[in-house]
């Protein structure tokens, strides 16, 4: 189904218009191959860096319960243990794909509302997925705390926001977050350029 969704869009700008001025239709283009290439991507970093990027999560969780002051609280491989529960961060999980979800959003931020700006674009692309992983690792570190209730309610959270619609929510409050983060990064070069 996805293919055929590329293969209509190519069709349909090739009717449009002729090769010469295809590149009339690069932000769409770029914008309809954003799936496949997050395809292609997700399978390089399942190969080669899913191991690192679960451990980077792990380690960042436990630097979360740290601020919020939760302890005791340690750290084994991939799993973080605290008060009695623990989480352990596997490559579903690791962030990659909210990570991913950012990384999109900001180029499509970019092909709806341009930056003139060169420091402005790489702050963006640069910005999205940091902030992505922050967002995705809290959500795991909620989790972690949700698992030392060792209640009824306790699981009841867990399974909510590890399975069930409330991981969304940090989905959007990432989407939220860049969206300002552009919004304000927009301003300031309508500002700067007095426009």
């Amino acid at each position: 189904f996805p293919v055929t969704i590329r293969v209509a869009g190519m069709g349909l700008v090739l009717m449009a218009t002729s090769c010469r001025d295809i590149l009339r239709f690069r932000d769409s283009l770029l914008v309809l191959c954003l799936l496949p290439l997050f395809l292609i991507i997700q399978i390089l970093v399942a190969t080669y860096v899913t191991d690192d990027l679960s451990l980077l999560t792990a380690k960042f969780v436990l630097f979360w319960l740290g601020i919020l002051g939760i302890t005791p609280a340690r750290l084994d491989g991939i799993t973080v243990y605290v008060n009695g529960g623990g989480v352990q961060v596997m490559h579903e999980c690791n962030g990659f794909e909210m990570i991913m979800q950012m990384v999109i959003t900001a180029v499509i931020f970019l092909v709806a509302f341009p930056l003139r700006s060169r420091l402005g674009k790489a702050f963006i692309v640069v910005s999205a997925p940091i902030l992505g992983f922050i967002v995705n690792s809290f959500r795991i570190t909620l989790l972690a705390v949700f698992t030392s209730f060792n209640s009824h309610s306790g699981r009841s959270l867990f399974d909510f926001f590890h399975e069930q619609a409330g991981s969304l929510i940090f989905s959007g409050m990432a989407v939220f977050a860049l969206g300002y983060l552009y919004l304000a990064v927009l301003e300031r070069l309508n500002i700067v350029t007095g426009k």
